[in-house]
């Protein structure tokens, strides 16, 4: 049996979304700037998903985060959402909308994938070729200027 707080908060779960053609619940409350929806629960701020997931299925395992299966960030129906690890989630979300945002290919013309890209610490889908290149001309550039390398420590 739900204990009744948790039970008015899974009543302001449904009241707060409506249901779309996909069968999406979209979160009609507060979002985050990056599109998901929050809900207070004991006054802390929550990410409504995790909450819908925790009340309609159970707890979310250790190390594992929750996808969006539809891609919609403000969807909050639990059919919808998959626990996974960070990186499924993270190569799932290049294959979705890696390539929507910038095409195919990076700006200098490598092609996205899930090898060779990655998500920065901003979210930002940063391409690994290019990372190695700019590497490459600030080591030659600090080369020219007589600055000291640093060098790999070896490990014992």
């Amino acid at each position: 049996m739900m204990e009744p707080y948790l039970a008015t908060v899974l009543a302001r779960l449904c009241r707060a979304r409506t249901v779309d053609e996909n069968d999406c619940w979209i979160w009609q409350k507060s979002l985050q700037k990056d599109g998901y929806g929050q809900i207070s629960v004991r006054g802390r701020m929550k990410l409504a998903h995790r909450v819908s997931y925790e009340l309609h299925v159970g707890p979310i395992s250790a190390g594992l985060e929750l996808d969006h299966t539809c891609r919609v960030r403000s969807c909050v129906n639990p059919q919808h959402l998959e626990p996974v690890t960070s990186v499924v989630n993270t190569h799932r979300g290049l294959d979705a909308i890696g390539w929507r945002r910038g095409g195919g290919a990076c700006r200098r013309g490598h092609e996205r994938t899930p090898d060779n890209c990655y998500t920065d610490s901003r979210g930002k889908l940063q391409c690994r070729p290019c990372q190695r290149l700019n590497q490459a001309r600030k080591y030659k550039r600090r080369a020219d200027l007589g600055v000291p390398q640093r060098k790999a420590t070896p490990t014992s």
